[in-house]
């Protein structure tokens, strides 16, 4: 029996280890959106933007906001960023776009030589 005790505990313990693991990961990682969902966030709101949302074309882009800052993407001419004009043609277009360092809201949004959101 005391045998099955000390196995019960060692689970016990492996288990609490293992979520004291995990949180330490979470808080390491902050609790705040990751730059994949920042990025989300500026995509729709460019298509949202855009004459044709479901003819937008955007491509990926790399964060290159400041560490722990809002977040930053930036699509120049050329980058493979098109959207359809009224006339139906797509344009190369160049945008960026911040999101705040919480993930809740765009902070500025620049798109056809237009500042859109901020300023």
């Amino acid at each position: 029996m005391a045998e099955k005790g000390l196995s019960w505990r060692a689970g016990l313990v492996l288990t609490v280890a293992m979520i004291a693991a995990l949180i330490g990961i979470k808080s390491c990682m902050g609790s705040g959106p990751y730059a994949a969902d920042a990025l989300s966030m500026c995509r729709q709101a460019i298509k949202a933007a855009s004459a044709n949302p479901s003819a937008a074309k955007i491509p990926s882009a790399n964060n290159i906001g400041p560490e722990g800052g809002e977040f930053r993407f930036s699509w120049p001419h050329g980058s493979g960023l098109q959207l359809q004009n009224g006339y139906g043609a797509m344009i190369d277009t160049g945008a960026t776009c911040s999101v705040s360092a919480d993930g809740k809201r765009i902070t500025f949004l620049f798109l056809n030589d237009e500042v859109l959101i901020g300023g």
